[in-house]
């Protein structure tokens, strides 16, 4: 037969041919499968939590603010985003550890940290007028007064004004265990609160009255435990705070413990490691 086609005896690969074929159509369908993935997933707030606590304080900002964006409703989402400028701010300042890097504030992260606790402030409050026993926005608001008040304490030593944000993180704390009894991280706030009076001048603890914290030490420490342990978003800065705490009462090997814990869930955190390699507890 003439013609430009094969010869009849001549051996087509046809199974090769259509192998290739399927091969290019299945790695432009993964491809579009991944791509779909990445553009369609949302951020979620535990990622934002997962650099924060890494201390990745930037990865976690964008986090949070994606997770905002995409949930306009949610007042957790701009309380991360505050939680993520607090956290980089005492990390700069050195108050994870000795509290003495001779830094100043800067201005531009307290701006940023009120306008995110201002957006979490207002969602809610209106998810609050529609239902007063709202989880999220009893959790967001509990957060976001606790980080003005270790602002206003640690950074700017404004004790007055510190004290007041830190009885309205406790009535937010006290009101989720009521509503709410598996929001573990209300203890974080209200075993903080009894640690922190245990802290202060016996005379001056009747003027630092507060629902369920009156100084018990224990108490606040096992309350402490109990976010570390069952905390979602507060558990990580639980653990931080234990093993200060522990290394303080002479505790070595719960603070060792506490600190392997977080160095195998926050494995990038480099002041875990630090503590840890140095031996320093």
């Amino acid at each position: 037969m003439c013609g430009g086609g094969p010869a009849l005896n001549e051996r087509v690969p046809f199974a090769d041919t259509l192998k290739e074929f399927l091969m290019m159509r299945l790695s432009i369908f993964a491809l579009l499968s991944l791509t779909t993935a990445i553009l369609s997933a949302e951020p979620t707030l535990d990622s934002a939590f997962q650099r924060i606590y890494s201390f990745d304080f930037a990865g976690g900002a964008e986090r949070a603010k994606l997770y905002a964006q995409a949930n306009a409703t949610d007042p957790l989402g701009p309380a991360a985003v505050a939680a993520s400028h607090l956290f980089g701010e005492m990390h700069r300042l050195n108050l994870f550890s000795d509290g003495k890097s001779g830094a100043k504030a800067n201005p531009a992260v307290k701006k940023a940290m009120e306008a995110a606790i201002a957006e979490t402030d207002a969602r809610a409050k209106a998810r609050l007028a529609r239902d007063p026993k709202d989880r999220d926005a009893l959790v967001a608001l509990m957060m976001v007064r606790g980080l003005e008040r270790d602002y206003l304490a640690l950074v700017e030593k404004s004790y007055r004004a510190s004290w007041v944000s830190a009885r309205e993180a406790q009535a937010h704390a006290l009101e989720l265990t009521r509503t709410h009894p598996e929001a573990k991280d209300a203890w974080y706030t209200i075993g903080f609160s009894d640690y922190l009076i245990a802290t202060v001048p016996f005379v001056v603890r009747p003027f630092m009255k507060m629902e369920m914290a009156d100084g018990n030490r224990a108490r606040g420490i096992a309350n402490l435990e109990k976010a570390a342990t069952g905390g979602q978003y507060l558990k990580g800065f639980a653990q931080l705070m234990l093993a200060n705490i522990y290394k303080k009462e002479k505790r070595a090997a719960d603070a060792e413990r506490t600190l392997r814990d977080l160095a195998r869930e926050y494995p990038d955190n480099p002041v875990i490691r630090r503590e840890i390699s140095s031996n320093s507890l």
